[in-house]
């Protein structure tokens, strides 16, 4: 398991068994059902939680993301690192190890 301050790239995480992500409008929620808490996530949040499946890297979400926005690849691949930093410290992800949050989801 990955520590969340190591996170690389070519990490593959996916929400966690028991999270759901639900698109509402351009935005979404991470639901934890075991728990019955809910993470609201703005609209670049929920194009990143949209393909955390386990199959694709963090890199190829990034690239993705960038060509869907046309925005710069570099500055997407490092906005969805510290995203990705953040679920998993709150516990919602597989493969980043839960950790201190640090209280907001982009």
């Amino acid at each position: 398991m990955t520590e969340p301050e190591e996170l690389q790239l070519l990490d593959r995480p996916r929400l966690r068994d028991g999270v759901a992500f639900v698109p509402v409008a351009d935005e979404g929620v991470l639901y934890e059902e075991h728990a019955g808490t809910m993470h609201q996530l703005n609209a670049p949040a929920s194009l990143v939680c949209a393909r955390l499946d386990g199959a694709a890297s963090l890199q190829d979400i990034a690239g993705d993301i960038a060509r869907e926005v046309g925005e710069d690849p570099d500055r997407i691949a490092r906005d969805v690192r510290v995203l990705v930093r953040e679920l998993g410290a709150r516990g919602v992800l597989d493969g980043v190890a839960a950790g201190a949050r640090s209280g907001r989801v982009r």
